[in-house]
């Protein structure tokens, strides 16, 4: 496989696991998101619970100090409490999913209202036994209506606690998927320089080597390399250049060899050496620029 293709693939290979965890991570914020958005409506819910419970306390003390002074000004204190009272019980049913117990605390709460009514509409209430039963009548269910909220608002921070559950088994998985991100990037950055040393720099340096060496006229000197990528094709050119010139270099030596003997032998052709003083210098010249144990001319 050459590089042009190995390249690519480690680039495909690479962005698949970036797209990865990237993924993991759109997770996790995605639980987060969840997990936060759970406590939205309980906030929302807490907040009408309370209003009402506050709201149910001043309305029923505005009919209570009406029918102990009969002073008027609580009759106005009266309607405006019992407006307030409507509409957090109407904010309260619109939130709230257990119908069944807002149906319940709303039927209290007409019985509250018709007690209240018959209070607000007797015109001389101090010292009327009638008005004391309606203030204890009114008491009595205002409480319980008070702590049947208090159960639905304890639902609610059961909610609360099982979000906070959540959060800190998500704040653990967060914990793993970071270490492990961290452990997994460490690794596949060591992989990819492994890989591209051995694919680019190993090449690259085994060539400067060779350059080297055959600079210093080392012209025996090898690569082989056993790859199929482009650097494996520019070896064996390289290899095979070398041995080319290391060819040609034997060659031009051994002519520079027969040069250099055939310039000795005219040398002492032209002497005043008579003939077989001649022949025998000649002779010996032959014999020891060819590296021969001896020779003879016939």
């Amino acid at each position: 496989m050459n590089l042009r293709v190995k390249l690519p693939l480690m680039l495909s290979a690479f962005l698949i696991l970036i797209a990865f965890f990237a993924a993991g991570t759109l997770l996790i914020f995605d639980k987060m998101s969840n997990t936060m958005s759970e406590l939205l409506p309980v906030s929302e819910r807490n907040k009408l619970y309370n209003e009402f419970d506050r709201k149910i306390g001043e309305f029923a003390e505005a009919v209570k100090n009406w029918g102990l002074t009969g002073n008027p000004r609580f009759q106005g204190l009266y309607r405006n409490r019992l407006v307030d009272l409507n509409k957090s019980f109407e904010n309260l049913s619109k939130t709230v999913n257990n119908k069944e117990k807002v149906e319940e605390i709303g039927r209290e709460l007409q019985i509250v209202l018709g007690h209240a009514d018959s209070i607000m509409k007797n015109g001389q209430p101090v010292g009327d036994p009638r008005v004391a039963q309606y203030l204890q009548a009114i008491e009595t269910d205002t409480i319980d209506m008070v702590t049947k909220v208090d159960q639905m608002q304890q639902s609610s921070v059961d909610t609360v606690l099982n979000v906070v559950k959540k959060g800190a088994q998500l704040r653990k998985e967060m914990i793993y998927y970071h270490i492990s991100l961290i452990a997994c990037s460490a690794l596949i950055a060591m992989f990819l320089i492994l890989l591209i040393r051995r694919m680019i720099a190993d090449p690259f340096n085994e060539l400067l080597k060779a350059t080297e060496k055959i600079g210093r006229g080392e012209l025996s000197y090898r690569i082989r390399a056993a790859r199929r990528d482009e650097f494996g094709t520019v070896s064996k050119r390289f290899d095979s250049m070398v041995a080319d010139l290391e060819s040609s270099t034997h060659q031009v030596g051994r002519k520079l060899a027969e040069t250099e003997l055939l310039l000795e032998v005219t040398k002492i052709a032209g002497t005043t050496l008579d003939l077989k003083d001649a022949l025998t210098m000649m002779s010996e010249t032959i014999a020891s620029k060819l590296n021969y144990e001896g020779c003879g001319v016939y």
